[in-house]
């Protein structure tokens, strides 16, 4: 026999997958709910009193014989009689959504935000424990549901606003909207929910909707409790009232369209928010896709601030004394009164709420951060998102460490031998695709070439500019080709776009613009740490090299070198590569050799 009980929302008992009707009242089947709800020996008397406690104790008991006799007929195997006491028996139950919903939070739990799991509960959760189901003259038993109808209900509560928080911080805002609807459908007058569904609104461009919200939640509050918002609540509408329309900017228009990042756009959106932010820095190799992310955060700032979003190339600027030259010109500045270039930009942005993305500072350290500081203390309307391959290392600084694309891991697909539409859901994949279908319009994502894209893109780290490269190469050699190229040659990876920096051209090239800004003692360190395929421990790597701490700290400052969060090492492949040629290019040389 195959049971299934739904019991949140509208009751639903099936066997066999038929419902199972033929109770022979309503009684009889709130007795086996509350049998398989409890999952524990009830003692005869006890579930008498439960549904029949307005009726004698005899005709109680004669009552309570009937609906087990009836329950034995329908059920058979899900209800154990022993002695004085009824037991149901739960391993005859194949789907119970209760149990399922119970373990799908344990679950989130046991490892807190657990997407999967905070999903399958929210599903689960279909409406009120046992809504609809109407049993008469049974106090005891309506008691009981209440109780746990106001559990569960508080359960689901809880379970939609950690799942609301999830999707806001991975920047899924239409999915964030549709569960936070949910959440206020049971708590209308929650003002949390309703600055959440604001929140998810403004952040989704939809500013209109946003401010109708708090109109909403306005209204419900006065109709049902009588009280105005709170002035939190309040001070939030008033500052997404004063955004307005998008701000002046200067932003270029996107050449490909943008993909992935969901996550690190959420966050970079949330800490700018924050009035303790000033100066953001986006750290990473080059061509990890610093400028992009800038690029397409800022963009969803243009609300944010009245006086204009602006983005400042610096890769053309010689010195850090050229600096504040710079910023003025992109914003059509005239710096020829008195006074020093940098006190005369201070001034001009005193008064403006502004955000200045300053891209590619890397080379204009020692001596540009000064620069930044002047802009932080004199212009406090004013945010700066810098992108570096290494860090200011000033005390307002907020960093963020941009990593490759999402690409699977081997424990991810462990059968690629059929076409995955999950592979879809990686987006150094959807780069991939996306760049071969520029150049080669019918190339597909198939099975005969999934498990060479995979490869390739963990061979690049999911370093958006290498899968770029890789995939101009598809019109003339196969994904597996490309692979295996890869692995044979880093001065593979060139680009013949005429458009395209020096600085990107090649893999060479980003990773020899790093080389540049390295000391000597770093890049002797660097070579030597190219032995290392995978992760190394601290000690080895002293061990290797002889590198101090600090040589250690410099090349992790300089995104050449990663930590993970157990404290071993690791540096890109390609890198990696890169650093070996180093090494054996030194040994080759008649100077090195005695």
């Amino acid at each position: 026999m195959k049971l299934e009980l739904s019991l949140l929302g509208q009751v639903e008992i099936r066997r066999d997958d038929e419902p199972l009707n033929g109770f022979v009242s309503a009684k009889a089947e709130a007795l086996l709910i509350y049998l398989a709800v409890t999952g524990r020996p009830h003692r005869r008397e006890t579930l008498a009193g439960l549904l029949w406690g307005d009726k004698s104790d005899q005709r109680a008991r004669g009552n309570l014989r009937k609906a087990l006799s009836n329950l034995r007929q329908l059920v058979s195997e899900s209800v154990v009689v022993n002695g004085q006491t009824v037991t149901f028996n739960d391993a005859a139950v194949t789907c119970f959504d209760l149990s399922a919903f119970e373990a799908a939070l344990a679950a989130d739990q046991a490892q807190p935000d657990n997407l999967p799991a905070l999903r399958e509960a929210v599903e689960l959760y279909q409406g009120d424990f046992l809504a609809g189901l109407v049993v008469d003259d049974a106090l005891a038993f309506e008691e009981w549901v209440l109780s746990e109808r106001e559990r569960l209900r508080h359960l689901a509560i809880q379970a939609l606003y950690r799942l609301s928080a999830v999707y806001t911080a991975r920047g899924e805002y239409a999915a964030g909207i549709e569960v936070t609807s949910r959440l206020l459908a049971l708590e209308p007058w929650q003002e949390e929910a309703h600055r959440q569904m604001m929140t998810l609104l403004a952040r989704s461009g939809q500013q209109a909707a946003a401010l109708a919200q708090y109109e909403t939640c306005r209204r419900i509050l006065a109709q049902e409790l009588g009280v105005e918002p709170l002035p939190e609540t309040q001070a939030f509408y008033q500052r997404l009232k004063a955004r307005g329309q998008p701000s002046p900017h200067n932003l270029p228009p996107p050449s490909t369209p943008f993909v992935g990042r969901e996550q690190e756009l959420a966050h970079l959106a949330q800490t700018l928010d924050r009035p303790d932010c000033r100066l953001l820095t986006l750290v990473g190799l080059g061509g990890i896709g610093k400028t992009r992310l800038a690029l397409q955060t800022a963009a969803e700032q243009l609300a944010v601030f009245k006086d204009g979003v602006f983005f400042v190339p610096l890769v053309g600027i010689s010195s850090a004394q050229l600096l504040a030259t710079a910023i003025a010109e992109t914003l059509r500045c005239s710096l020829s009164g008195p006074g020093e270039a940098d006190q005369q930009l201070v001034n001009s942005l005193a008064g403006r709420e502004m955000l200045l993305v300053l891209d590619s500072f890397e080379h204009l350290r020692n001596g540009g951060e000064d620069m930044l500081v002047k802009l932080l203390n004199g212009a406090p309307g004013v945010k700066l998102l810098v992108t570096s391959r290494q860090r200011l290392d000033l005390h307002e600084e907020w960093v963020v460490e941009v990593s490759g694309l999402e690409f699977p891991q081997p424990a991810d697909t462990p059968n690629l031998e059929s076409a995955s539409p999950d592979l879809q859901n990686y987006s150094a994949i959807r780069l991939f695709v996306q760049q071969a279908q520029r150049v080669q319009a019918d190339f597909t994502l198939s099975a005969c070439n999934q498990e060479a894209i995979v490869r390739l893109c963990r061979l690049v780290n999911g370093m958006p500019l290498g899968v770029e490269l890789a995939a101009a190469w598809a019109p003339l050699l196969s994904c597996a080709e490309i692979a295996d190229e890869i692995e044979r040659d880093l001065d593979f990876l060139t680009s013949s776009e005429r458009n395209v920096s020096d600085r990107h051209r090649s893999m060479r090239a980003v990773f020899e613009s790093s080389w540049d800004l390295l000391t000597e003692p770093e890049r002797a360190v660097l070579k030597k740490l190219s032995v290392f395929k995978g992760k190394f421990e601290r000690g080895a790597a002293v061990q290797v090299t002889g590198a101090s701490l600090q040589l250690l700290l410099a090349l992790v400052s300089k995104s050449l070198l990663r930590r993970d969060a157990v404290g071993r090492y690791d540096m890109h492949e390609l890198l990696r590569q890169f650093a070996a040629e180093k090494l054996s290019a030194d040994a080759a040389s008649p100077d090195t050799q005695t």
